[in-house]
């Protein structure tokens, strides 16, 4: 038998020191004569033998180079092998085997993976296969073959299947066996293919995971391994990653299945082994030391993460103890020893920055269940971790430091830090998951990036970001033109392009250049969703009708004006009768020419403070001289250029400012309106628990030209609109355009810091509002 294996053995071994490549007639030649061996020899030993010989001198990349030609594929050898492979499976499962079986075994099994791993592309002729051109009709279609169709048949998944059921989830092995050896590397091989049924393998790596095996495992990790041995790598390592993989049908249905085990075993793992793992923070070979342990722990956060991407399945980490899972992911993230790790390493596969990444993920995917949120709202270790992770150099890790960090302060989202790194961030995630077919990257869904995104999106310098980056646009508008995707991915990736085009005309420039996404909003513009409608109304308005509009306005202001000139006033204001003429050091006004008409009034707000906008359109329905026009129906059913037709009209705009209003695109295209055609508007703050000026000043408008001053004697003892006071402002503002925002009492007295009687002749409020600038003067 050895002179047989010497000619081609020798053949192998001169190129493999020459470091030659082996030719199609050199591979050819040598499973000829391996074939004709087999195929006459009476000893079933000595060709297994042969086989495996042959099989392991082959293994290697260097010798796999001409294995991708379609006559080499096609060879007889091959199918030997598989069949022989797929017997050794058998026998592994059924019989003791000797150590030359093991050997022969792991062998085969080892070339096999190599060749479905490096040679995996299936071979097809490009004439007859699919061309439609060339080949109409279909006519001998070229069957395209490739190694895994070779090997991964169904009898092979029936005896593969069969080993672990009936052998490994029962009976117990040394950790460097065989049997563990073969079964990882095959099930690591199945999650990388793709032209293979999956769905034949997921009852049986449930039952892994659901058994005893999976959580024994982990104890037999001592502290100072380094790495997993073939068992551990079987089920910590390959089990949980196929469930992420390749069970993404059926993740709804597998999260609901497998969640709640694993956070009654996540509960026994991190208690038995996270202190373990975050001690000795001062050794400088710590991650050595704690590498393997520190592994397996971020891996099972990792399957804990999947579930999380299910809605359903999130709010069992909020029931019972499972709410200690959130509180130890916090405790990992706000580690001294990790923050510095992860500031000085990047690789994912480096122990710290694995577990954090991981862990920090996790949480991620966490806060979209709001009572998770509003859990670690109230954190602020989580906060204060979040900040100085941001300093990490893993993109995962930053990307999720980033969103917590501005998703759990909302209401500072002006005061996002680094601004410019984290829309990089997101944007380096959409980029890497909009070709993805699961949409996921990092364990982080396409669809929850673009949720938060979305609200993020509202800092003017995330915006500008956007705009100017020379993918950003061309990157979240194809998530919304794009057919593959579904609707939680089309529809906000359409509200965060409306929200960028406030950036300026470099963003509606570049979005006016993208045919795909303007055919896009024009078929939603007849969209069924009232929302969607609304979005791609207001998209058209701001890239093209709006300009028109103002344009037609002002040609119509021309030839109003002369008719303007002629109205005759019907009532005159007696100054002598004005209430601040008993108030000393009150500046005077000429009023005698001035006269009350009617004054249109505007009520710009957001759906969620309707309550107390109705109130105020309630108290100035009973002034005569008021015509108010304010939006009662649902808030997306505004055609903008009615609200544009109505600001027209508008003599004055009450804008009910609130956290909400600023977040609503509905809302700031009223307001950028109102600031384009320098219409004077009362800025009232709808929440009385904050102080209206901070809302202004985090706007921080550029163009405010003068300060003025006004007495805050209205605020106790008059209607700020029925102050005559206030009609000389109105008149005095409307001809100048001297505010955006400007200085004039609130609608509501309580919205105002009250003074008594005694104090009200030296009382003022002074609104500086140049840009940076907002002081508020409101007592003496």
């Amino acid at each position: 038998m050895d002179l047989i294996l010497k000619r081609p053995l020798a053949m192998i071994h001169q190129l493999q020191r020459q470091h030659s490549f082996l030719t199609i007639e050199n591979v050819k030649e040598i499973l000829d004569e391996t074939v004709l061996f087999l195929n006459t020899t009476n000893n079933r030993a000595n060709g297994l033998h042969e086989l495996a010989t042959i099989c392991h001198e082959l293994a290697s990349v260097h010798m796999l180079i001409p294995f991708d030609n379609i006559e080499i594929i096609k060879h007889e050898f091959f199918i030997i092998l598989g069949r022989t492979f797929e017997m050794l499976l058998s026998k592994a499962r059924l019989i003791s085997m000797t150590k030359a079986d093991e050997q022969y075994f792991y062998d085969l099994s080892y070339f096999i993976v190599n060749l479905c791993l490096h040679k995996n592309i299936a071979a097809s002729n490009f004439f007859i296969a699919n061309n439609e051109k060339l080949n109409p009709n279909n006519e001998e279609k070229y069957d395209p073959v490739s190694y895994q169709k070779i090997f991964f048949t169904k009898s092979f998944f029936q005896k593969f299947i069969k080993i672990i059921t009936h052998d490994l989830i029962i009976n117990d092995y040394q950790p460097f066996h065989v049997k563990y050896k073969v079964t990882h590397s095959l099930l690591r091989l199945c999650i990388e293919l793709n032209e293979i049924d999956h769905s034949l393998l997921i009852d049986p790596i449930i039952q892994c995971l659901n058994s005893n095996f999976y959580l024994n495992t982990f104890k037999t990790i001592d502290l100072r391994q380094a790495i997993f041995n073939p068992k551990q790598l079987f089920f910590i390592c390959e089990c949980p990653e196929f469930i992420i993989q390749r069970c993404l049908k059926q993740q709804d249905q597998l999260s609901n299945l497998l969640c709640l085990p694993m956070l009654e075993y996540t509960r026994d793992i991190l208690r038995q082994h996270l202190p373990v793992s975050l001690e000795g923070e001062d050794l400088e070979n710590i991650v050595c030391i704690r590498g393997a342990k520190i592994q397996a722990i971020s891996l099972h956060i990792k399957l804990l993460n999947h579930f999380a991407l299910t809605p359903a399945t999130r709010r069992y980490f909020i029931i019972g103890k499972n709410r200690r899972i959130i509180d130890q992911m916090v405790m990992i993230l706000s580690q001294p020893s990790l923050i510095k790790s992860v500031t000085r390493n990047h690789q994912l596969f480096h122990a710290d920055v694995g577990m954090v990444s991981y862990a920090i993920t996790l949480l991620y995917n966490l806060i979209f269940e709001k009572k998770i949120f509003f859990r670690l709202k109230e954190n602020e270790t989580i906060l204060a971790a979040c900040s100085d992770l941001q300093e990490a150099k893993d993109q995962t890790i930053k990307f999720g430091s980033y969103t917590l960090f501005a998703i759990l302060k909302q209401k500072d989202i002006d005061e996002i830090n680094n601004p410019s790194k984290t829309a990089q961030t997101y944007l380096f995630y959409i980029e890497n998951m909009i070709d993805e077919p699961s949409r996921i990257y990092h364990g982080v869904k396409l669809n929850g990036v673009l949720t938060n995104l979305e609200i993020i999106v509202q800092n003017d310098q995330i915006k500008e970001e956007i705009a100017n980056d020379d993918q950003g646009i061309q990157l979240i508008a194809k998530c919304a033109y794009g057919k593959d995707f579904d609707d939680d991915i089309r529809h906000p990736a359409l509200r965060i392009i409306l929200s960028v085009s406030f950036a300026g005309d470099v963003a509606i420039e570049k979005i006016k250049n993208i045919d795909p996404l303007l055919d896009y909003v024009h078929d939603e513009f007849i969209s069924n969703n009232a929302k969607q409608r609304w979005t791609a109304n207001a998209i058209q308005w701001k890239i093209d009708e709006e300009k028109k509009f103002i344009k037609n306005q002002e040609e119509n202001k021309e030839k109003d004006q002369e008719i303007i000139e002629y109205i005759k006033p019907s009532v005159k204001f007696d100054e002598s009768k004005a209430l601040y003429q008993y108030i000393r050091g009150d500046h005077r006004f000429d009023l005698s020419d001035f006269q009350i008409e009617d004054t249109h009034v505007m009520i710009s707000y957001c759906l969620d403070d309707k309550e107390i906008c109705d109130q105020i359109f309630d108290k100035l329905k009973t002034v005569k001289h008021y015509q108010l026009w304010m939006n009662k129906q649902y808030l997306h059913s505004a055609n903008p250029e009615v609200v544009a037709s109505a600001m027209e009209k508008a003599d004055i705009v009450i804008m009910c400012f609130s956290n909400k209003y600023r977040e609503s695109s509905v809302c700031r295209l009223e307001g950028e309106y109102a600031h384009k055609r320098k219409r004077p508007f009362i800025p009232s703050y709808a929440r009385n628990q904050a102080n209206m000026m901070q809302v202004l000043q985090a706007g921080k408008r550029k163009s405010v030209v003068k300060i003025l001053y006004m007495p805050t004697v209205s605020a106790k003892y008059l209607s700020s609109l029925v102050n005559p006071l206030w009609h000389s402002f109105k008149q005095q503002i409307r001809n100048q355009h001297l505010l955006v925002a400007t200085d004039i009492p609130l609608l509501l007295p309580e919205t105002f810091y009250l003074l008594p009687r005694k104090e009200i002749s030296n009382a003022y409020r002074k609104r500086g509002t140049t840009y940076g600038i907002d002081k508020y003067y409101g007592r003496s």
